[in-house]
């Protein structure tokens, strides 16, 4: 509801929906941003894992969050702290000023973020709890201001904001802010930056402070096998049975099945201009792989179909293999499908046929992996016909799902900052910059439908 209206969102499908808002973050069109503005996706939770390689908290101080908070994050560089008198300097001074392969501060294995002093105080371990029950490591390196217009006590935004990660400046500021980037990087909990963390905050942990025990999380860490960071970061460590470490994704596993007979990548994993709109630039998390309309698409490991549908206007036909694990596998564009949800296939089985149905410019294999919801490089891992740069596969659980049982609406939200500069200086560079903004919000769709007697599956399936 808008101003006392009713306003009605029309569904589609999470590739289409994403599309909208990467064209928006590029561009600015007003076209994009209102097909955005007037459309939701559905897509289900992941199975819990935790973000960070630091040991967990087991005992502390719980603050429980009201509903509807947390699900947008920003960030702030770290060498902006600048005061050698306050305790944030004498922190990062202390623990020295680290960052991983993705520009994100670490201490201890925990992202150093800023929060308000409702959480806690600079240099105190905090957890914070995301709605499907998986933790962000972390640790308060900053403190927000309370009195800053639209703070409260919760975090900025009006508390839809809780945490604020800092990150190297260098290289995520762009040169006008100071930093060497061409621009400043979208903010984490959009598509391409951990759309993981896109959801309600429901529970923060404090475990102590940093300056007390400043070993916590340095010594070997043990587990149950659920710890699990991402292999996207490059410093990925899990504890239990299926092993994750180092730089390259090694995982215990036979090789995978290369999906298709050809190996002629025509598009890899990254950042990319857009094919069919070759004015904006997107972040690519998958590999294309040019093959001829009806060429055999085989699944990379055995696992579950949990998504065959035909007609996404983005995607095509697709398919999505769900492998346990926390490891999905998609495959997009097809001109056929040759499996049903639900089925359980066998590595190598033929699963659809090559085409080019959606947003394609030809024939050819869009191969997606993703680990607890985020996108990988296929060619981290190995394959049966030598391709990929990883030792072996992430194997499979095909008894095991990686998607809870919860759904989530996905709706967008936006902003457009105007930045100015004038100077009657002619030593000093002027400037006039808009940054779009567009990211998306979480909502328990469930809850809204919970009065329907018809099944649930029925009144969210497409």
């Amino acid at each position: 509801m808008v101003d006392g209206q009713v306003k009605t969102l029309v569904y589609v499908d999470p590739d289409t929906f994403q599309s909208y808002i990467d064209e928006y973050n590029a561009t600015g069109s007003e076209t994009a941003k209102q097909l955005a503005l007037t459309h939701f996706t559905i897509e289900k939770g992941y199975a819990a894992s935790n973000f960070g390689t630091g040991e967990t908290i087991t005992a502390g101080t719980s603050v429980e969050l009201p509903s509807g908070l947390g699900s947008v994050h920003s960030y702030m560089g770290w060498q902006t702290i600048t005061s050698t008198t306050s305790t944030q300097y004498k922190l990062r001074e202390q623990a020295g000023m680290n960052f991983d392969d993705e520009g994100f501060a670490r201490i201890n294995g925990r992202y150093v973020i800023a929060c308000t002093s409702t959480y806690g105080n600079v240099g105190d371990y905090v957890d914070f709890y995301q709605e499907d029950g998986s933790v962000i490591q972390c640790i308060i390196g900053d403190i927000k201001n309370q009195s800053d217009a639209g703070c409260n006590e919760w975090g900025h935004l009006n508390g839809t904001c809780v945490v604020e990660f800092i990150v190297n400046k260098d290289t995520w500021y762009s040169t006008d802010k100071g930093g060497t980037a061409g621009s400043m990087h979208i903010n984490p909990g959009n598509q391409g930056c951990h759309p993981e963390w896109n959801q309600n905050i429901v529970k923060v942990v404090n475990g102590g402070s940093y300056f007390d025990n400043p070993n916590f999380g340095n010594e070997s860490i043990s587990g149950n096998g659920t710890t699990i960071t991402l292999p996207s970061t490059g410093n990925a460590t899990s504890s239990g049975s299926s092993g994750i470490s180092g730089g390259s994704a090694t995982i215990n596993g036979e090789t995978m099945k290369w999906p298709v007979d050809s190996t002629n990548i025509t598009s890899y994993f990254g950042v990319r201009n857009d094919p069919t709109n070759t004015s904006v630039t997107e972040n690519h998390g998958a590999i294309d792989i040019s093959v001829p309309t009806g060429a055999n698409v085989y699944a990379t490991e055995a696992g579950t179909v949990i998504t065959a549908r035909y007609g996404s206007p983005t995607a095509g036909n697709y398919v999505e293999i769900d492998h346990g694990n926390g490891y999905i596998s998609r495959y997009l564009h097809n001109s056929e499908l040759k499996v049903n949800v639900g089925d359980k296939v066998t590595k190598g089985q033929v699963i659809a046929l090559a085409g080019s149905t959606g947003k394609s410019t030809g024939p050819h294999c869009h191969f997606e992996i993703r680990y607890n919801g985020v996108r990988v490089d296929p060619l981290n891992f190995k394959y049966d016909n030598g391709m990929g740069n990883g030792m072996t596969g992430f194997g499979s659980n095909p008894d095991e799902v990686s998607t809870t049982s919860k759904y989530y609406a996905k709706v967008a939200t936006w902003t457009e900052i105007f930045d100015k500069l004038e100077s009657n200086d002619p030593e000093v560079e002027t400037y006039q910059k808009i940054t779009y903004n567009m990211t998306t919000t979480r909502i328990n769709y469930e809850e809204f439908v919970s009065g329907y007697t018809m099944p649930f599956e029925y009144l969210w399936s497409f």
